[in-house]
């Protein structure tokens, strides 16, 4: 007879508990992949908008190029830092079992 003991699954088949950890461990991945989505979405934005007035102001003014990029890398980092975020969420799931 095979052991279910170090699995914690019954004969009948899966626990309540076993599918809770597995739609819990879905759902932590599917969130923290699209939070990054989002976030990469809205980074992409604003960095277009940002790199299109840098290239207007740079056109009107070239001393301005430098001040606006600056402003750009902060665009970026915003995305940079949810994806990070994001990555927290993908760690709060359990750890998958073995069945």
């Amino acid at each position: 007879m095979v052991s279910t003991q170090s699995t914690g699954a019954t004969e009948e088949g899966w626990t309540k508990k076993i599918i809770f950890e597995y739609v819990y461990n879905g759902y932590c991945l599917f969130f923290a992949g699209l939070l990054t989505g989002f976030c990469n979405l809205a980074c992409g934005i604003c960095v277009g908008i940002v790199g299109s007035g840098a290239a207007l102001a740079d056109a009107q003014n070239s001393d301005l190029f430098v001040r606006i990029l600056v402003i750009e890398i902060f665009g970026s980092a915003i995305g940079l830092f949810w994806s990070y975020h994001s990555s927290f969420i993908g760690k709060q799931q359990k750890s998958w079992r073995k069945l």
